[in-house]
């Protein structure tokens, strides 16, 4: 396998140095040398890849500017009487087939993506769009939710809830870190059945819990009592937990809350410890990862992303060199990442460090055959238009032959040998040496008639 991947290495390479665009992680390596991938031309504002690495959630905007309205606004014509009615999309993109399929579409400017969840093992997200509703005076009158249940292999959405609230209201998904579930906390204002966890709640604002599970749909309904506020999944996924405030300050004038770990499917409720103590402590960031990193330029600024490896001979490799988003696939197989509104896959190709090495080895050969060459047909076709004379290795060769070349870096190593003279006098110039690039393990020869040839070695 490595030699084919070093002729594709070999083909890069004559543009630039192929070693750049790999990193090492302990022993494997991963590179970037297979095309980009358009994944949505539209205008991408949010992107998300499930758990799984298969599947990438598009929030799309369409402005739907025309070229005849941008060239009426810029010859200071009379604009359109009804301007265009923005549109946002939601879509899912397949990496396995390369398809981007629209799945959700929503017409007016006051819409957007609130929370983006997937559910653990699955291939199933919550998304919550949020609307901004105008009241007929002009001015906000309040919000509508909706929820939708997206499952990115059949690319379809449903509708799970939708309901008109004041603005401010309370509405959150919270996936389980192990399990496909999902709490989801909303302001009582939604307007769901009072279900009364533990007593007679005292007055005020309360949240309601509602369990999701893709194989049940939406769960039991809890409404919370005003003195308990929601923290979320316990770090060991053993139950939701929620911290519980007195009505009366400690001694000191403090008040502290308790915590509680709560089954959301039965309800029972027992004691438990502030849900940090049982987080895992944070470990430093290791493996293979993408970080942006900002560069000034004279219109702004740009935000280039690398992949960093683990080895400091190989430590990082460019993905792109303007981005404003990107995310390194969960399966580890490639980048996806957004810029001007476009979004783009880079493939990322895993192989061991070994192969890559020996791959890496043979690319760079072939470029420096392929240089050797190109200098010994330089130097054939100046001694054609010199008399057939060729330059003696004294001379300043150099810039001799420069005009037949590319570029100068095509010279780069070469050592010329040859004592010159008349090009026909040549005897045998299949075996006349003109000159050579020396390259680990031996050096490759450039012969008179324009051949090259790998010799290892001290031959």
């Amino acid at each position: 396998m490595w030699f084919t991947i070093a002729a594709i290495l070999a083909a890069g390479a004559q543009i630039g140095d192929p070693s750049k665009d790999f990193v090492l992680v302990g022993d494997k390596a991963y590179g970037f040398f297979l095309p980009v991938q358009v994944v949505s031309e539209a205008v991408v504002t949010k992107a998300a890849w499930s758990p799984s690495g298969g599947y990438v959630i598009l929030e799309r905007r369409d402005d739907k500017l025309t070229s005849s309205i941008v060239r009426t606004f810029l010859s200071g014509g009379t604009p359109p009487t009804a301007p265009p009615v923005p549109e946002l999309s939601l879509a899912i993109w397949n990496k396995r087939t390369g398809r981007t399929t629209p799945i959700w579409k929503e017409i007016g400017r006051d819409t957007r993506i609130q929370e983006l969840t997937w559910l653990s093992g699955t291939e199933i997200a919550l998304v919550l769009l949020v609307r901004t509703e105008q009241a007929e005076g002009g001015g906000n009158m309040g919000i509508r939710y909706l929820l939708l249940e997206v499952d990115a292999a059949s690319a379809r959405a449903k509708v799970l809830m939708q309901a008109p609230t004041p603005s401010g209201s309370y509405f959150h998904c919270m996936p389980h870190p192990k399990l496909p579930l999902a709490a989801i906390a909303i302001s009582e204002d939604v307007g769901l059945p009072e279900v009364v966890v533990q007593g007679e709640p005292p007055p005020g604002p309360r949240i309601a819990l509602v369990t999701y599970r893709p194989s049940q749909g939406l769960g039991r309904r809890m409404l919370l009592p005003a003195h308990e506020r929601v923290y979320g999944w316990h770090p060991g996924g053993d139950g939701f937990v929620l911290s519980v405030w007195p009505s009366q300050p400690d001694a000191d004038g403090r008040r502290r809350p308790s915590w509680v770990l709560v089954d959301l499917d039965s309800g029972r409720r027992s004691p438990c410890d502030p849900p940090w103590d049982a987080e895992a402590p944070p470990t430093k960031p290791g493996g293979l990862r993408i970080v942006p990193e900002f560069e000034s330029v004279r219109s702004g600024s740009l935000t280039l992303v690398y992949l960093l490896g683990t080895d400091e001979k190989q430590p990082r490799a460019l993905v792109t060199a303007e981005a404003e988003y990107a995310s390194l696939s969960p399966a580890k197989d490639g980048v996806l990442y957004v810029t001007r509104g476009v979004a783009l896959f880079r493939p990322l190709l895993e192989l061991p460090k070994d192969a890559f090495e020996k791959a890496l080895l043979a690319a760079k050969r072939a470029e420096a055959l392929s240089r050797a060459k190109q200098v010994a047909l330089g130097l054939i076709i100046y001694a054609a238009d010199h008399d057939d004379v060729l330059p003696s290795s004294s001379a300043d060769w150099q810039n001799l032959i420069a005009p037949y070349l590319k570029n100068n870096s095509i010279m780069q190593d070469f050592v010329y040998t040859f004592g010159g003279g008349l090009l026909t006098a040549i005897e045998r110039p299949a075996e006349t040496e003109l000159g050579y690039i020396p390259f680990a393990g031996g050096r490759i020869v450039a012969y008179a008639d324009g051949h090259v040839r790998w010799m290892p070695g001290g031959s």
